[in-house]
């Protein structure tokens, strides 16, 4: 085991202990509950898509590493034998919360109808040729996640604990970690080396603080002044950490998170107007060598490849992929050299030769849908999106309508809100091949639900949240 790799292991193993013990002082949880919320800050917490390349490109198992690539069975992990007895056992519990919540239930739906042609689809092009299906498998075990973390939340993260600090534990940790590590060995992305040591997070654990302290600080009265200081230099500083890298799908959400905030909030157009009049251009100055580095950079060239690659393979395969899809993780043949380390881990290459004249993904959110379901796929995401899309905005607008909550479940249950609207536009996150989406989302839905529950009954509305 290498230094930095050792480091990585102590600074995880403590920062797990940190996370234990914030969520034990919390007088009003009980035991078990305890234990859960413990336990999900620690699943999150763990890395599948780690920073470290030679970690990442042959599926080292570390302490970080542990639950996700911990084989126990054939190709299943411990994680995934756990989640799947977990649904086994508590399988009318789910069936019956799903029922009783259409917030849910449409999510389910529109994920579940795009599996379902995908999967078609898949079969009819015998798209397990190359790997015996261990692609499909992987996008497919992320059903299990997402079931288990609902039935999870439903049954012991009911009651609200402030995530801003566990979350803030969670990037840093990892960014410290990435200090003692080479250079040669962490991933380098447009010039900087990453500082969030789990891809996921960036995209996950980032945005969602980052939108709780932008509530924080613009929308919610706080009269204790050093609270809101340390909220504001949370926000820049986090913001910072996710800017740095450059990742790519954060230069449209979070920008698409708050212009949502502004337009459910109303009356801050004097922040809009500051923040076009003096933020964007500064922004620009400032980061214009990386903007530029990002559109001519390898990462932009090989959707590129992927889309145009794609489209010349189907032309000689009629017209079912157009109309359905060729399926979920069905390969096509794609031998141009796109110069991107990122998109295929050495080991796959190593194991299976095939694998570097084909591809079975797409990186783009829409036309990924395309390759995989056709336009009847696209067609069915769009309507139920908008569904989505307007359940989410009616109860973001009731709850922020109720003024007499505590203000942490306000801002918890409107920034979950922001997040999973803008994020329904770009994808279906209740499966697919990175692990860690489906766990997130699964909380994330049921914990806007049980919140949403909580606000419209009244129940709870003087309830305090021990931070």
């Amino acid at each position: 085991m290498t230094s930095y790799v050792l480091i990585d292991s102590v600074i995880f193993i403590l920062s797990n202990i940190i996370l234990g013990i914030y969520v034990f002082k919390n007088k009003k949880l009980e035991l078990k509950e305890k234990i859960a919320y413990t336990i999900f800050f620690i699943i999150l917490n763990s890395s599948f898509n780690i920073m470290l390349k030679p970690i990442h490109d042959y599926n080292k198992v570390i302490p970080r590493t542990f639950i996700y690539r911990q084989k126990l069975i054939w190709k299943f992990s411990i994680l995934d034998i756990i989640c799947i007895l977990y649904i086994l056992v508590n399988i009318k519990f789910l069936f019956k919360n799903i029922r009783e919540n259409k917030f849910i239930l449409s999510h389910i739906i529109r994920a579940a109808g795009i599996y379902i042609i995908g999967t078609i689809s898949f079969l009819i092009f015998k798209g397990y040729w190359i790997d015996n299906g261990n692609r499909f498998l992987i996008v497919s075990k992320g059903w299990v996640y997402s079931l288990a973390t609902i039935i999870f939340s439903f049954k012991y993260l009911k009651k609200n604990i402030n995530l801003i600090y566990p979350f803030a534990i969670i990037l840093l940790n990892g960014m410290f970690s990435t200090f003692f590590v080479p250079i040669n060995d962490i991933w380098v992305r447009y010039g900087n080396r990453a500082i969030i040591i789990d891809q996921e997070d960036a995209y996950t654990v980032s945005n969602l603080l980052i939108t709780f302290l932008m509530i924080k600080c613009l929308y919610i009265k706080d009269k204790n002044t050093k609270d809101k200081i340390l909220d504001w230099i949370m926000l820049i500083f986090f913001i910072f950490q996710n800017i740095y890298c450059v990742y790519k799908t954060n230069l449209i959400v979070l920008p698409l998170i708050f212009i949502l905030y502004l337009i459910i909030t109303k009356g801050k157009n004097k922040i809009l107007a500051l923040s076009t009049m003096l933020g964007i251009p500064t922004m620009i100055l400032i980061f214009w060598n990386k903007l530029y580095a990002l559109i001519t950079s390898k990462a932009i060239n090989t959707r590129f490849i992927q889309i145009s690659d794609y489209l010349k393979y189907i032309q000689e395969k009629g017209i079912y992929p157009y109309i359905f899809g060729s399926g979920i993780a069905t390969p096509y043949y794609s031998n141009t050299d796109s110069g991107d380390s990122g998109e295929r881990k050495l080991i796959d290459l190593q194991n299976n030769i095939n694998t570097e004249q084909w591809r079975t993904d797409i990186q783009t959110p829409i036309l990924s849908n395309f390759k995989e379901t056709g336009i009847v796929g696209i067609l069915y995401f769009i309507i139920t999106t908008i569904y989505i899309l307007y359940i989410t905005i009616s109860m973001i607008v009731k709850v922020l309508k109720n003024k007499n909550i505590d203000n942490y479940i306000k801002t918890e249950t409107f920034g979950i809100g922001l997040f999973l609207f803008i994020n329904s536009i770009i994808g279906v996150y209740l499966y697919g091949g990175t692990i860690a989406y489906p766990i997130f989302y699964g909380f994330l839905i049921s914990k806007f639900t049980m919140n949403y529950k909580k606000i419209m009954s009244r129940g709870e509305k003087n309830e305090n949240i021990d931070s």
